[in-house]
């Protein structure tokens, strides 16, 4: 290649030279559409640096869950908030709606955390967000006679009959689910309140690429001109959009970032 064309192109369709080259290939997310790790080798060539590329805004999926009776709930959905640790002593949390499913669960609370979810990591899920379940169930029930589980229902109406009674169906719960509220020890309460403001679960996995929103990983942003996207490594050759390491979360920021980085790309090469 000349000075003035520094890039080949060689395609299906004949060779192509240019004097500007702008990777704008995606991630892996949807391959059915077309998506390829074409823009990370193009990338390695140069010698950039490839975060190892992950699903992100993806259903997660849970060892045990038809063992444990949770496919049953499928099509329940309630507003929860969702956290997990992504550092050692930093914690994200979304307050979003969660859907259950028969693999797993889903949902903007699920496809905002899945974006942060590291694998070996638990996520936290706050069914009751906007109540110390424990300590109402506790100061409450003086001389109530209601059944444990109708007390559940009328302390937390967010959450469906269908999911109360299955959660109440384990242990240590079954034994006192139908038992007068004022009958059932403290200690069985805080039990139980603490099941449901701060459900820990351990994702086996997600349901990956296939059906993925978008990419977590890719070209490394250090090794890029966070102005222009031009990378520090090859003169006149940019990446933009879901090909580098940026991730956003739902309502559009993932298209917003790949329209203002191709933006900040277009315009440098303009001035140049």
């Amino acid at each position: 290649s000349s000075k003035k064309t520094p890039f080949t192109l060689s395609t299906s369709k004949g060779t192509f030279q240019s004097t500007y080259l702008i990777i704008a290939s995606g991630g892996l997310a949807i391959p059915k559409i077309g998506a390829t790790g074409f823009g990370y080798e193009v990338a390695k060539s140069f010698g950039h640096s490839i975060i190892p590329p992950r699903p992100a805004l993806v259903p997660l999926q849970f060892e045990h869950w038809e063992r444990d009776g949770f496919n049953t709930l499928a099509g329940i959905a309630l507003p929860v908030e969702v956290s997990t640790q992504i550092g050692k002593k930093k914690t994200i949390t979304f307050h979003e709606d969660l859907l259950f499913r028969h693999k797993g669960l889903s949902g903007p609370a699920i496809l905002q955390i899945s974006s942060y979810w590291i694998p070996g990591n638990t996520i936290t899920l706050n069914l009751v967000p906007d109540t110390d379940l424990a300590t109402k169930l506790c100061e409450e029930k003086s001389g109530k006679k209601m059944q444990l589980d109708t007390a559940l229902e009328k302390l937390a109406p967010n959450l469906p009959k269908r999911f109360v009674q299955h959660w109440m169906s384990q242990a240590p719960f079954a034994d006192f689910a139908k038992r007068p509220w004022a009958d059932v020890p403290n200690k069985i309460l805080e039990t139980l309140g603490k099941s449901l403001n701060a459900w820990e679960l351990l994702p086996s996995g997600t349901d990956g690429h296939r059906v993925a929103e978008a990419t977590r990983g890719g070209v490394k942003t250090k090794e890029l001109n966070p102005r222009t996207m031009e990378s520090n490594l090859a003169e006149n050759l940019y990446f933009i959009g879901d090909v580098v390491d940026v991730v956003g979360w739902l309502g559009g920021y993932n298209f917003g970032w790949a329209w203002a980085s191709a933006i900040c790309a277009a315009n440098a090469i303009t001035h140049k």
